[in-house]
Parts: C-alpha cells; structure tokens; sequence
C-alpha cells in the first residue's frame, strides 16, 4: 500500500507560489512511527534491552528546494517500509506482538510539485520469538 503527502491538490495555490518564483519547502521529520499496542512495544523494548521497533522514529529529511540556472528543483521523498508481525512468548502465560519494520529512504530533484510518499508491504510471515528460562542443572550439563 502507500499513503502521501503532496501539494498536488492545490494546484492552483502551488502555481500562484511558482509564479511569485518562491520554492516549496518539504523538510520534514517523522516523530515516532510504530505499529501495534504501545503498551506491547514498551514491554518488548523493556524485555530486549531497548531493542527499537521504531526505526524511523526522530529520522527527518531537511533536503531544501534549490533554484538553479532559472530552474525550481523540488524534492520526492520515498519511504519503503516493510512490515512483519513479531511475537514474543515469555514462559507459558504471556505473549507480546507488535509490528517491526525496516526501511529505506530516496529522495530525488523533481521539477515537478514536491511530496513526501510512503510505501509499505505487509508480509504474511510473522516472527515468532519464545524467551525460556532453563534450570541451571541444564545449563551445566550444556557446558560439559
């Protein structure tokens, strides 16, 4: 799937900027993304020594608009995310999920209107992790 933010709509607006020979400022930062129960993904990060399942969290992109040789420049900035479902099963009675993800960014000039797009996958798969604790009987018999 993929969702956007574009000046596309307001065309007219955006013509009345271009004309006036003003740029389009698209700078952005992503505060925090994540996907799943906030109160899952605190236990996870508390239960993994703060692993981060919110990789795009305090990223920003501060690529300015240029006006080279008469030319406005602005930017497309594409997010790729794909997003699994993880799991984790503490002992037998308590189980955690979320959504992790992984992502990449592009940006490229455009002489065209500037916009921000993300685009995900959903993967069918799912991560499944099950933390145990064994007796150290078991652990000493391991080691020899």
């Amino acid at each position: 799937g993929n969702f956007h933010i574009s000046s596309h709509s307001y065309a007219e607006a955006v013509m009345l900027v271009v004309q006036k020979n003003k740029l389009l400022d698209f700078e952005h930062k992503i505060n925090h993304l994540s996907f799943g129960d906030e109160d899952h993904i605190s236990k996870i990060k508390q239960l993994t020594g703060g692993y981060n399942l919110s990789p795009l969290d305090k990223i920003g992109e501060s690529i300015h608009p240029s006006n080279h040789g008469g030319h406005l420049h602005h930017t497309y900035t594409t997010y790729y995310l794909d997003i699994m479902k993880t799991r984790y099963f503490i002992g037998a009675d308590e189980e955690y999920s979320a959504h992790e993800y992984t992502y990449s960014m592009q940006t490229i000039n455009t002489h065209s209107f500037p916009a921000i797009f993300v685009k995900f996958e959903l993967s069918p798969l799912f991560i499944s992790y099950r933390v145990t604790e064994n007796p150290f009987i078991i652990f000493f018999i391991r080691c020899c």
